[in-house]
């Protein structure tokens, strides 16, 4: 018996559910073919780069900006080490001076600079955190002006040892003082400082009794 011939053109399944027109694995074309000159042209009208470069620069400038988050806690922890040293050896200085050094013995030593160092740490850390605040800064500058005089006094008109004691923690609490000051704020608390060290020879311009003694003695000379 002989098998039943096909009348029309044999296809395959995945020819069957082609799109009519268009052949398998034939290449796609653009809807709209354009050179890449013409391209280009229609980018820099558009302006879509000149946004994204202002983008990307308003982005790098606020990161150069925005100050780096400072590790404080280890901060104070570095600077407490020298300061704590500049503190002993301010103290025995003291003790030098005025012929104490029997009493200069190791364990003053680590009772003093064990007590000292937590303090200082707690001291640096406290205040590195407020330090960018302007109510901060003037406060420092008043505390330093305050320890600076303190600490001129001690040394030039109370030159007792118990207040001599007094001068290396007035040391310590100055310099740091000074250090988390802004530079305006630190020049200033110094030019105060330097002012009470020469009052003396400031006021004597004011002193009246000084000149009016000194042009009489030009005048019988």
């Amino acid at each position: 018996m002989a098998k039943p011939t096909q009348t029309g053109p044999s296809s395959s399944p995945a020819d069957r559910g082609a799109a009519p027109g268009r052949r398998q694995g034939a290449p796609s074309k653009p809807l709209v073919d354009l050179s890449q000159d013409a391209q280009w042209d229609i980018i820099n009208k558009t302006g879509v780069l000149h946004k994204v470069k202002e983008h990307d620069k308003a982005k790098k400038a606020a990161a150069e900006s925005a100050p780096s988050e400072e590790p404080l806690l280890l901060v104070a922890l570095l600077m407490s080490v020298p300061m704590v040293m500049f503190h002993g050896m301010l103290d025995y200085l003291v003790h030098y001076q005025y012929g104490f050094l029997e009493e200069f013995t190791i364990e003053y030593v680590l009772r003093r600079e064990l007590l000292m160092y937590p303090a200082l740490v707690i001291f640096t850390y406290g205040t590195g955190r407020v330090k960018h605040s302007r109510i901060a800064q003037a406060l420092f500058a008043v505390a330093a002006v305050g320890a600076g005089c303190l600490l001129i006094h001690y040394t030039t008109a109370d030159e007792t040892f118990g207040s001599m004691l007094k001068a290396p923690g007035l040391s310590c609490i100055w310099i740091m003082l000074i250090i988390q000051m802004d530079l305006t704020a630190a020049l200033a608390s110094l030019a105060v400082c330097i002012v009470y060290y020469h009052r003396e020879f400031l006021l004597s311009f004011f002193d009246e009794s000084k000149w009016t003694n000194a042009f009489t003695i030009k005048g019988e000379l």
